[in-house]
């Protein structure tokens, strides 16, 4: 993979900029390279050599995803960890934030690293998901670039693209097994298992920061009665702030009724209609409320302080609702 001077920024959008040539079949082949990947007919396509890299973009109809796959020719001395540390190194803009960078095996078996990672572009938060391996004398670097915001939206649509990734020698399974509920967010886009004990990097369900996983920490908001009459706190909770100041959604909140279940719903900005939530039951200890996903072991845990409920994720950002 040849170094670039181009800023980090450029590179990273580059992605954004060849929105043209319409695919006609699903199915996208390289010989020479020895891979294809499954993307639909109504995503745009382009290809195109930078340096020594081969370049293919496919673009979303509505313009909200981006898919890179960047192959090269690699020596024998390159490995799949000196890829991703050019890659990081020349490649992402400054400021970029690095959630993980793990040993990943994709769905059809091919071994590499995955790493995920959070930048901001003109004030959007957007996530960026890249596998890389080196295979048959070859470097691949296969890349998702989405806003946070609509990661939700778009996570199944993306993961049926990504997970059809096929090097030469690694064929896609023949019969289809339902497989066990896999991690969902940035860190699920791609599909296979990552070799990963740890839950600081995956995602917020609701794809606007934090994360929404078991064992996540309580806090927010200090001080407080530990006794608190389950009665007051049945009710609707809007959200109110975050601690880093942003405001991703149009709404927010979180109903919480008398029959021990809630319901969350929002909506993210620039989304059209779409409308996220959750639906669960929830259980009150003391000043701590505990909202458990239905049909998942995923728990979000808040303090309760008078009119308010706050949740800090394990990154110490604080999500604040009020009654």
């Amino acid at each position: 993979m040849k170094k670039s001077t181009v800023s980090g920024l450029a590179i990273l959008l580059i992605i954004f900029a060849f929105i043209s040539n319409k695919t006609y079949s699903q199915w996208q082949e390289d010989s020479k390279y020895g891979f294809k990947i499954n993307v639909p007919s109504n995503w745009s396509k382009t290809s195109y050599m930078d340096g020594t890299d081969k370049v293919y973009d496919f673009y979303s109809p509505d313009e909200n995803v981006a898919i890179q796959i960047r192959v090269f020719e690699a020596g024998p001395e390159v490995t799949t960890d000196i890829v991703a540390q050019v890659y990081e190194d020349n490649m992402l803009p400054a400021g970029t934030s690095k959630e993980s960078l793990n040993d990943h095996t994709s769905k059809n078996g091919i071994p590499g690293k995955q790493g995920v990672y959070i930048m901001d572009y003109n004030g959007n938060e957007v996530a960026m998901s890249t596998f890389y391996t080196v295979q048959n004398n070859k470097g691949y670097v296969l890349t998702v670039i989405i806003p946070t915001s609509m990661l939700e939206q778009k996570e199944e649509e993306v993961k049926q693209i990504t997970k059809s990734f096929v090097i030469e020698g690694f064929e896609p399974p023949v019969d289809i097994v339902k497989e066990p509920e896999k991690p969902k967010g940035l860190s699920g886009l791609l599909g296979g298992t990552s070799n990963n004990n740890s839950n600081n990097n995956q995602q917020n369900n609701s794809s606007f920061g934090g994360s929404t996983s078991s064992g996540i920490s309580s806090g927010g908001i200090s001080g407080g009665s530990n006794n608190i009459n389950r009665d007051d706190v049945v009710g609707r909770y809007n959200f109110s702030h975050r601690s880093d100041g942003k405001n991703m959604t149009n709404y927010h909140y979180i109903l919480i009724n008398e029959n021990d279940t809630y319901v969350e719903k929002y909506q993210p900005k620039n989304s059209g209609d779409y409308v996220g939530g959750h639906e669960g039951r929830w259980k009150l200890n003391g000043d701590i409320l505990t909202l458990h996903l239905n049909n998942s072991n995923v728990v979000d845990t808040y303090k309760v302080k008078n009119n308010f409920i706050s949740r800090t994720t394990d990154k110490g950002l604080v999500f604040t609702f009020k009654k």
